[in-house]
């Protein structure tokens, strides 16, 4: 069967996002399944070179462009180029196209017939744009609203519909009246060497995560409640851009790392790992990364919020300044496990890609 993956994000960009991480992980599902030389790509970039095996590739609006396209209903594209974009999907002549996200469900009912189409939701968009809105100002108004209606496109006309979470499930079945068909939960995809784990017995946190605005928030208000009565730990964030927030959150008992080439080392250096995240939509892929590497995890609800963890030794749920440090005080007046296995196993059964790959299996379509 001729698969059609149509993504939203330049596949030939590597932004290393937990949406990325995503998107790559259901590519390689979907060749798995169905062999990588049956599957094609539609995505929007801004590549010049020549176009790779199997890629369709329409231009990737920027700035003001994407302002404009927005006035007009679109994100992606302007409105009359939607007609390239069918003439396109005619062409290639898929069995299936898997739109990965719905940044151009309103193309969904101009699709011919006899294809069979898949939606799968990294969020509930709605709600996402929305939270932005909220937390970030008025100027993404006009995405929520273009988002809010391609999303209602892409969910009334899709043969099948996935979501990552039962949260995302209720949210789109309240906003539009229909049950996701399947949950495919956030995995990740890591190679654990257990020899190269430091032991460390200082009281030493880490704080993993690029510096967008619900990350921000959460690791401030960690270092400001937290931090500031822990005087004898000690606190290190890492992730894309943080380096930028250095002077607004660096204490004696703060270092601020920022970017850095590779995760790994930190993963390996580091026993204990926080995650103070208190609003979001979607699953949060950081928290897979972290039971990979056997971290033991202190969270909110908001970053656990679609991994099934309430057994799970080592993995402890904090909300508040109080059960942080109490959590704290309680983990280091013991020795901590440099490796939690039963977190590792967590992972391996229900977060890896072998896991998703069983998920997604039963309710594709076989050809058969």
């Amino acid at each position: 069967m001729k698969v059609l993956f149509i993504a939203g994000g330049d596949l030939l960009k590597n932004y290393k996002s937990g949406g990325e991480q995503v998107c790559r992980r259901n590519i390689d599902c979907l060749c798995e399944l169905y062999g990588k030389e049956n599957i094609h790509f539609l995505f929007f970039s801004e590549w010049k070179g020549e176009c790779p095996k199997n890629c369709n590739i329409f231009p990737r609006l920027r700035r003001w462009k994407v302002l404009l396209a927005l006035f007009m209903g679109h994100k992606m594209y302007y409105p009359w180029n939607e007609k390239k974009i069918l003439d396109r999907i005619r062409d290639i002549s898929p069995d299936i196209i898997f739109f990965d996200g719905i940044s151009i469900g309103s193309i969904l009912p101009k699709i011919p017939d006899g294809i069979y189409t898949v939606v799968f939701e990294h969020n509930c968009e709605r709600k996402f744009v929305r939270n932005q809105v909220r937390h970030e100002g008025i100027i993404y108004f006009p995405e929520f609203l273009v988002i809010s209606a391609c999303e209602r496109i892409a969910v009334k006309e899709c043969n099948l519909l996935i979501c990552i979470n039962e949260r995302d499930r209720k949210d789109i079945h309240h906003l539009y009246s229909r049950t996701a068909d399947l949950l495919l939960p956030v995995t990740f995809e890591g190679s654990l060497q257990k020899e190269k784990i430091v032991p460390n017995a200082k009281k030493e946190l880490i704080f993993i995560g690029s510096n967008f605005k619900p990350n921000l928030e959460g690791i401030r208000w960690f270092v400001d409640n937290v931090m500031s009565v822990l005087e004898d730990y000690q606190l290190y964030i890492v992730g894309k851009n943080f380096e930028k927030e250095r002077k607004k959150l660096e204490r004696n008992n703060v270092t601020v790392v920022g970017t850095v080439e590779n995760l790994e080392e930190y993963y390996y250096r580091y026993q204990v790992i926080v995650m103070p995240i208190f609003y979001g939509s979607g699953m949060k892929v950081k928290t897979a990364e972290a039971m990979m590497y056997g971290k033991t995890i202190l969270a909110t609800d908001e970053a656990l919020e679609g991994y099934d963890t309430e057994t799970v030794k080592g993995i402890f749920r904090c909300n508040t300044k109080e059960e942080f440090i109490t959590c704290l005080h309680s983990l280091f007046a013991e020795d901590i496990p440099t490796f939690q296995e039963e977190v590792y196993q967590n992972y391996l059964n229900k977060y890896s890609r072998k896991a998703a790959l069983e998920i997604l299996s039963k309710a594709m379509p076989s050809g058969e």
